[in-house]
């Protein structure tokens, strides 16, 4: 990595945290003109990390929207489009979707769902599935679901920031930030702002401390099995998603568990093979456990925005589960402030 110059003076931002939101945020401030640098300790444990990056226009056993505006899913794929032209990188796919409901809800949500004009049309699956797992009393399919590959996104993202001389792989620590005569100083950097997207981190962050967090542990099993049909994802109220390049091997997990004890996460873990022992048909074998913690405000909303007692000082977080389809309205949004706030200050 480029080795960064600290005397080169005033910046107009630090990010701290190359997940899912900094890194979005990042290629969104320096394609706008602004100079960032982005702080990563390179976090092992991020959601990003084991998010399966899967944008499904109908979620949970209400099949509620994902998100209002029906064309919201389209938007996001020509939004991820471009920004893979312009890191130079292949990681966003469409699949077909398989949904499977049992429970009398899923039910239910499902027969009303089928009635109404507005959203998605719900047609039967186009192929047998009962010799490969348990298909539930209902089925239906959705084609061209977006489903951003998370590892290829963030190295990616990583080398774009190399290129531009603009990533710092170092720990934050709140104690080293000041925040005098209207900007923020940081290991002899000067910034105008500074914003922390440091995902389930930030819980604690002195800065935000009316921001109470509830954050979530995920849990994703790798599994490899032969037999089915790529580019398609099943859902039986958890998924299963193929891998990129792999004929083989797919990711299977839950959308959250809340924080538990070891011994809590143990038993999750082990529900989660349970489950998947019990849905397949198909000989498969778990290859490895993979979990992560995904950043979850107890208002169950994310927030973009700027700290009560620090008007340099941002925060963008609680993105939950569904980040990747939440993320980029959200900094666009909230990068157009930061280019108004440096017209006006010009």
């Amino acid at each position: 990595m480029a080795r960064f110059n600290r005397s080169i003076g005033l910046v107009d931002g630090i990010i701290v945290g190359q997940g899912l939101a900094g890194s979005l945020l990042a290629h969104e401030c320096i394609q706008n003109g602004l100079t960032i640098l982005v702080v990563d300790d390179k976090h092992k444990t991020s959601s990003t990390k084991v998010a399966a990056g899967i944008m499904n226009p109908l979620v949970g056993p209400r099949l509620t929207p994902l998100l209002q505006d029906y064309d919201a899913i389209q938007r996001l794929s020509k939004y991820y489009k471009a920004l893979q032209n312009s890191l130079g990188a292949s990681f966003l796919h469409e699949h077909r979707l398989i949904r499977f409901l049992s429970t009398p809800l899923e039910c239910q949500s499902y027969r009303h769902r089928i009635t109404r004009s507005d959203g998605p049309k719900l047609v039967p699956p186009t192929q047998d599935w009962s010799h490969r797992c348990v298909i539930g009393e209902h089925q239906f399919e959705l084609h061209a679901v977006p489903q951003v590959d998370t590892t290829v996104f963030l190295d990616a993202m990583k080398n774009f920031l190399m290129r531009h001389n603009a990533l710092i792989n170092q720990r934050v620590s709140h104690n080293d930030i000041d925040c005098s005569e209207g900007q923020v100083n940081w290991q002899g950097l000067r910034a105008k702002w500074l914003v922390f997207c440091e995902g389930a981190v930030g819980d604690g962050n002195p800065f935000f401390p009316e921001k109470k967090f509830k954050n979530a542990m995920g849990h994703v099993l790798k599994v490899r099995m032969e037999g089915m049909p790529k580019k398609t994802i099943l859902n039986h109220g958890k998924w299963l998603c193929p891998v990129a390049n792999s004929d083989q091997d797919f990711l299977y997990g839950a959308s959250t568990f809340w924080n538990q004890t070891m011994n809590q996460q143990a038993q999750s873990i082990r529900g989660l093979q349970s489950s998947l022992q019990s849905f397949l048909k198909l000989p498969h074998a778990i290859v490895s456990v993979h979990e992560g913690t995904r950043p979850c405000l107890a208002q169950q909303r994310p927030f973009a925005g700027w700290s009560q007692k620090h008007s340099t000082i941002g925060m963008i977080n609680g993105l939950g589960g569904q980040g990747m389809a939440v993320a980029p309205d959200l900094v666009r949004s909230f990068c157009q402030q930061l280019r108004v706030n440096k017209v006006m200050k010009t």
